[in-house]
C-alpha cells in the first residue's frame, strides 16, 4: 500500500465537513427512512392535470423528493469515498442506490400521469397561469421525455434492476482499487515506489526516463492480471445499458446517453444529438495535425529518438529546473486573483466556499485515490470536492478545475430554484476549463518565475488531453459500445485491437515498444480507460474545452462581458445545450473553435522550439 497519512493526522481545514449534509450516519438513516415514507405522497396526485394549481403541486412534490434523494446519495457517496472498502459505508451506499431507484420509479409514475394529458398541460402553459410560473422549461423537458417513459409494470422492473445495472461499474471499480495490488519499482535514488492509480501519474512526470518506463510497464502489467475480469465486467455493463436503452425506446446506448438526466438529477435532461456527437469527433480528427506537432516537439525537446507512452506527461521545462511545489494556501490565493475578471461577486463567493470545508484536499490512507479529483453536488446542499492534491502544478490545476464545477453549482443555487440547479453534460466542463485557463494566464503573468514553464506545459496538457485525449477515448468507447451492442464479446484481445487502431491514428508520433507491434502490446492502455464513468461521458471534455477557449478569448477581448458569462452559468440548468453555447457565441459542431485550440497548441510548440 502507498504510505499516505490517515485522516486523523490532517488538520481539519484540509478535510471536508460532511456535517453540512448530516450530523451523523444515524441522521442519514433517519432521513432515508423519512424519504421512503414520503414516496407514498406522490401517489396522492392522482389527477395532476385537473388544474394549473394541481399540476404545480405535483411538480413541487417531484422536485422535493428528487432534491432529498440527491442529498442522501451525495452523503453516502462522499462518506464511502473516505474508505471505499469499509462494509458499513458500502452498505449505506447500496441502500442509497436502492432508495434512489425507488424514488425514480415513484417520480416516473407521477410524470407518466402528467404526460398522459399533454394537451391540458400545454393549454395551462398557454394560459399563463401564475401557478406555473417558473415551470415552463421543466414542463417542456418533461413532455419531451414522454416517448421514453414506460408503463407502470415496466418502470417497476427497471427500478428493481437499476442497482443491478450499476453492479458491473462497482465490479470495475473494485478491480482497479480494492483488488489492485500496486507494483513496486525502483526510483532514481534506489528507493522503492508503490505505483497505484495516483502515484502512476506522478511517476510519469519523473525526469528519469528509466523510472517512467518502469512505472508505466509495471502498472500496465499489474492491470493485465485482471484482464479477463475487467473485459467481462465491461461487456456486461454495456449489455445492461443496451437493454435499458431498448426498454426506454432508444435505438442505442449512445442515443440514451445523449439524453441522460443532467447532474445533479432534478428531472431535467441533456439534449445533444447523435449528429452533433459525430460532428464533434470528426472535428477532433480533422485537427490532429496540431496534436501530432505537439508530440513531435516533445520528442525533440526530450532528446529521444522515439517517443513512448511513458514520455507523454513529463514536463519539458528547463533542463536544470526541479518541478516547483505549490501549497494549498498559495493555490487558493492565485485562483482568487485569477478569477477577478469574472467580477467581485464571483471572486468573493469562491473565497467563501474555500473557507467552508467543502474540499477533501489531500490523499489519505484508505481514501479513494484512483481519480485526481471530482466534484459531486446536491441542488440544496451544494458542491463538495474530493481531491488528491500533491502540492504540484498538475494537481493544482485539477483542483482549480473541480472548483470551476463547484462555482457553477453555486451560481445556479444563488439564482435558480432547485429544479434548475443542474448541468447538462455538453456544457458541464466549460466552467471548469475556464478556471484552468484563467489560472494558467494568471500564473504566467504573476506567478513565481520557476512556475512559468511548468504552467505553460500544464496548459498544453489540459488542452491536448481534454480535446485529443478525450476525443481518442470517446472514439474508442463509441467503438466498444457499438461492438458489444452488435452481440460481440469484448475480449481482452479485441479491446486491445480496437484501442491500438485508434491510438495509431491519434498518437501517430508515439512509437510502440521495440520490436513488438502486436495489437496486444500496442493496445494495452485500453485497461486505463474510465469504465466506471457513465457511458459516452468523454465528449463533454471536448465540447467544454473548445467552448472554454473561445469564451476566455471573448472575455479578454471584451466581446463577452463578465456579466454575460455569469448569466450563462446561472441559466444552463433551464436551457437546451445548443442555446447555452449560443450564449457564449460558440458552435461546438463547427470547425472554428477546434481551430482555436489547434492554434493554441501550435503556439506552445513554437515556444518550446523557439
Amino acid at each position: 500500500m502507498t504510505d499516505y497519512p490517515t485522516r486523523d493526522e490532517l488538520d481539519d481545514q484540509y478535510t471536508w465537513d460532511l456535517t453540512r449534509l448530516y450530523e451523523t450516519p444515524a441522521d442519514w438513516a433517519r432521513a432515508a427512512a423519512e424519504l421512503e415514507s414520503r414516496l407514498e405522497t406522490l401517489h396522492d396526485h392522482q389527477q395532476p392535470t385537473d388544474s394549473p394549481a394541481a399540476l404545480a403541486a405535483a411538480l413541487e412534490s417531484i422536485e422535493s423528493v428528487l432534491v432529498a434523494k440527491s442529498r442522501l446519495t451525495l452523503y453516502a457517496q462522499l462518506h464511502r469515498n473516505e474508505h471505499p472498502t469499509d462494509e458499513k459505508r458500502r452498505d449505506r451506499h447500496s441502500r442509497g442506490q436502492r432508495l434512489a431507484a425507488s424514488v425514480d420509479e415513484a417520480v416516473r409514475g407521477l410524470q407518466r400521469r402528467i404526460q398522459r394529458d399533454a394537451a391540458s398541460v400545454r393549454a395551462f402553459r398557454k394560459e399563463g397561469d401564475d401557478a406555473l410560473d417558473g415551470w415552463h422549461a421543466y414542463l417542456d423537458d418533461l413532455l419531451a421525455q414522454a416517448p421514453h417513459t414506460r408503463d407502470a409494470d415496466t418502470e417497476s422492473v427497471v427500478s428493481a434492476f437499476a442497482p443491478v445495472i450499476e453492479t458491473q461499474t462497482d465490479t470495475i471499480a473494485a478491480i482497479k482499487t480494492g483488488d489492485f495490488d500496486p507494483p513496486t519499482v525502483e526510483a532514481s535514488d534506489g528507493d522503492p515506489i508503490a505505483i497505484d492509480h495516483g502515484t502512476y501519474r506522478e511517476a510519469l512526470e519523473n525526469p528519469d526516463r528509466s523510472v517512467r518506463r518502469r512505472a508505466h510497464t509495471a502498472y500496465i502489467d499489474a492491470l493485465a492480471d485482471h484482464d479477463h475480469a475487467l473485459a467481462a465486467a465491461l461487456t456486461e455493463k454495456v449489455r445492461a445499458h443496451a437493454a435499458l436503452a431498448a426498454v426506454r425506446n432508444y435505438e442505442s446506448v449512445r442515443e440514451l446517453a445523449l439524453a441522460a438526466p443532467s447532474y445533479p438529477d432534478t428531472g431535467m435532461h441533456t439534449s445533444f444529438t447523435e449528429a452533433a456527437h459525430d460532428a464533434v469527433l470528426e472535428n477532433v480528427r480533422d485537427h490532429l495535425e496540431a496534436y501530432h506537432g505537439l508530440l513531435e516537439s516533445r520528442r525533440d525537446l526530450l532528446g529521444v529518438e522515439t517517443l513512448r507512452r511513458w514520455d507523454e506527461r513529463v514536463p519539458v521545462g528547463p533542463d536544470d529546473a526541479d518541478a516547483p511545489e505549490i501549497t494549498f494556501e498559495e493555490l487558493c490565493d492565485h485562483l482568487l486573483a485569477a478569477v477577478e475578471p469574472l467580477g467581485a461577486d464571483y471572486r468573493n463567493r469562491l473565497e467563501s466556499m474555500l473557507d467552508e470545508r467543502r474540499i477533501d484536499v489531500y490523499p489519505t490512507a484508505r481514501k479513494r485515490t484512483d481519480i485526481p479529483a471530482y466534484c459531486p453536488s446536491s441542488p440544496d446542499a451544494g458542491p463538495f470536492v474530493l481531491a488528491n492534491f500533491r502540492e504540484d502544478v498538475r494537481t493544482a490545476f485539477y483542483l482549480a478545475h473541480e472548483l470551476g464545477h463547484a462555482m457553477h453549482i453555486e451560481c445556479m443555487r444563488a439564482s435558480q430554484p432547485p429544479r434548475y440547479v443542474n448541468s447538462p453534460r455538453p456544457i458541464s466542463e466549460v466552467p471548469s476549463l475556464v478556471h484552468e485557463l484563467l489560472l494558467a494566464d494568471h500564473l504566467r503573468e504573476e506567478g513565481r518565475p520557476e512556475l512559468v514553464p511548468f504552467v505553460r506545459e500544464r496548459r498544453a496538457q489540459f488542452l491536448a488531453g481534454n480535446v485529443y485525449g478525450a476525443g481518442e477515448s470517446a472514439t474508442f468507447l463509441h467503438e466498444v459500445y457499438r461492438t458489444a451492442e452488435s452481440g460481440t464479446d469484448l475480449t481482452p484481445d479485441r479491446l486491445s485491437e480496437l484501442y491500438a487502431d485508434i491510438a495509431a491514428e491519434f498518437r501517430a508520433p508515439v512509437t510502440p515498444p521495440e520490436g513488438d507491434t502486436a495489437a496486444a502490446t500496442r493496445g494495452a492502455p485500453w485497461r486505463q480507460q474510465a469504465y466506471t464513468r457513465d457511458p459516452y461521458h468523454n465528449y463533454q471534455y471536448v465540447t467544454g474545452t473548445v467552448a472554454a477557449v473561445s469564451a476566455v478569448r471573448r472575455l479578454q477581448s471584451g466581446a463577452l462581458s463578465a456579466e454575460a458569462y455569469l448569466e450563462f452559468l446561472r441559466h444552463t440548468g433551464r436551457r437546451e445545450s445548443s442555446t447555452s453555447f449560443d450564449a457564449l457565441g460558440v458552435d461546438v459542431t463547427a470547425a472554428e473553435p477546434y481551430e482555436r485550440v489547434a492554434s493554441a497548441l501550435e503556439s506552445v510548440r513554437a515556444a518550446r522550439l523557439g
